[in-house]
C-alpha cells in the first residue's frame, strides 16, 4: 500500500523521466541528425592512362541504390614534405586498424582539416550536402585543375570532351565588395602575404565556408606558400531515401593529391582591416 510520501515520490520521478526525454529530443533536433554508412562508397581512379599530374578521380560504386552524389573534400599544403608529414591518407581506407572505426561521413576528413568544395560562382556550400552529382553506375569522374582555368568536373576518359558537370570552387565565401559574397576561387583569389592569410592556408583551416573574419586572421600559424601548392582529395557518397529522415552516407576515400603551380593572390582590404 503507497503512502502519501511514496505517492510524491513516484510523481516526481515521472516529472523527472519527462524533463529528461523532452532534453534529449531538444539535443537532438539541435545537433542535426546523424549520419549512416548504408550506401556505397566511391574508389580511387589511379590508371595513370586515364590521368595526368592535375588530374585526379574516383570511380562511382557499381552498386549505385540511392546514391545522388558525391561531397568532395578537400585540404591544402604547402609542398609534398608538408603532405607527407601531415600523414593525411593513412586515416582513410580498409588498412584502418581494428581498434579505429572508420567513421561515414564528414567527420574524420574535417577532424583531419579537409574542406568542402563548392560550385564557381555560388555563395554558400551546396545545400544537397554533395558537390558532384551522380551520374551513372562505374563511371569515371574526373577531377581536372588545369591551372590555365578553373577547376571542372566531368566524365572520363580524359581524352574526350565531355563537357563539364561542374566548376569548383574553394570552401569560403569571398568578401571582396559589399555586391559580392561568392565562394572564392581556385585560381587568382589567395591571400598569402602580409597581415592577413586566407582560410584555406591556416592550419587548422577557418571555419566554412568561410565569413568577414573567419576568413583571415594576424596571428594564425600558417603555410609557407611560394609558387605551389599540394592539393590532397577526399570523396564519400552521399543518398537519399524516403525510408530515412536524415542523409545516407559512404565511409570516405582518400583519392590521392595533384600538385597546382603558380597560384596567385587577390588583394582587397576586408571590413576595417
Amino acid at each position: 500500500m503507497f503512502s502519501p510520501k511514496n505517492t510524491h515520490i513516484w510523481g516526481f520521478r515521472r516529472v523527472l523521466y519527462s524533463f529528461l526525454l523532452l532534453l534529449a529530443l531538444f539535443f537532438l533536433t539541435q545537433c542535426g541528425l546523424p549520419e549512416f554508412a548504408v550506401v556505397a562508397k566511391p574508389s580511387k581512379l589511379s590508371n595513370t592512362d586515364t590521368l595526368r599530374a592535375t588530374v585526379i578521380g574516383f570511380q562511382t560504386p557499381s552498386d549505385d541504390a540511392n546514391i545522388q552524389g558525391y561531397a568532395l573534400y578537400y585540404k591544402v599544403y604547402a609542398s609534398d614534405s608538408d603532405y607527407n608529414g601531415e600523414k593525411d591518407e593513412s586515416y582513410f581506407g580498409d588498412n584502418i586498424g581494428s581498434d579505429t572505426e572508420l567513421q561515414p561521413g564528414s567527420l574524420l576528413p574535417k577532424s583531419r582539416g579537409f574542406v568542402l568544395a563548392g560550385h564557381l560562382d555560388a555563395t554558400d556550400l551546396p545545400e544537397s550536402a554533395y558537390t558532384i552529382r551522380h551520374t551513372d553506375a562505374g563511371d569515371n569522374i574526373l577531377i581536372d585543375f588545369d591551372p590555365s582555368r578553373d577547376p571542372i568536373v566531368r566524365l572520363g576518359p580524359l581524352s574526350a570532351s565531355n563537357p563539364a558537370l561542374h566548376t569548383l570552387a574553394r570552401g569560403f565565401v569571398d568578401y571582396r565588395s559589399e555586391s559580392s559574397n561568392q565562394l572564392r576561387r581556385f585560381v587568382d583569389d589567395w591571400a598569402f602575404r602580409g597581415d592577413f592569410i586566407d582560410g584555406d592556408l591556416r592550419r587548422p583551416p577557418a571555419r566554412q565556408p568561410g565569413s568577414q573574419a573567419a576568413d583571415y586572421a594576424r596571428n594564425s600559424q600558417r603555410l609557407n606558400i611560394v609558387n605551389e601548392i599540394v592539393i590532397g582529395f577526399v570523396v564519400y557518397s552521399v543518398g537519399f531515401s524516403p525510408a530515412t529522415t536524415g542523409p545516407l552516407v559512404s565511409r570516405p576515400v582518400h583519392i590521392g593529391k595533384i600538385k597546382y603551380s603558380g597560384i596567385q593572390e587577390n588583394t582587397r582590404r576586408i571590413g576595417g582591416f
